[in-house]
């Protein structure tokens, strides 16, 4: 039983931490996404997006290994000592203040991803209508023109 109890500690442990060094990792994607839109440079944007998503997936995932750990009848917070329970008391706070700082953060990157959408397709609409209008100015050669007032 002891034993069993160290394992499921110190399983816990590593799984908060594994889930805040992912939290903070997506806390530097964030930024770095951020720095991109505000520089215009959507070279690395691609990269970061799909960074941040792998972030949450491997997050979905170890909160579906804890929920399980819960659901199959481990009492987490009864099971473990005082002394580790500061320590999960610890990773959590911090989490929690990632998200928190996160928050605000990720709002403020959707905006500035929805006006650079928004940029993008008015661009692109003001390219296609100038195109439309020098393609209305080319000769079309499909056939020549006919006209009802000559004599044939």
């Amino acid at each position: 039983m002891k034993s069993e109890n160290v394992t499921a500690e110190s399983e816990i442990s590593a799984l908060l931490e594994e889930k805040l060094f992912l939290f903070k990792q997506y806390l530097s994607f964030t930024q770095r996404m951020k720095e991109a839109l505000n520089n215009k440079n959507q070279n690395n944007l691609g990269s970061l997006i799909v960074k941040r998503q792998d972030c949450i997936k491997k997050i979905k995932k170890i909160e579906s290994v804890m929920k399980n750990g819960v659901q199959t009848g481990l009492n987490l917070r009864k099971r473990i000592p005082g002394k580790l329970k500061k320590g999960t008391d610890n990773y959590l706070h911090a989490i929690k203040s990632i998200v928190q700082t996160l928050e605000p953060l990720d709002r403020e990157v959707m905006v500035l991803a929805k006006q650079e959408g928004e940029n993008i397709r008015t661009e692109l609409l003001r390219r296609r209508n100038v195109r439309q209008v020098t393609r209305g100015y080319t000769q079309r050669i499909r056939h020549p023109a006919r006209f009802l007032d000559t004599r044939r």
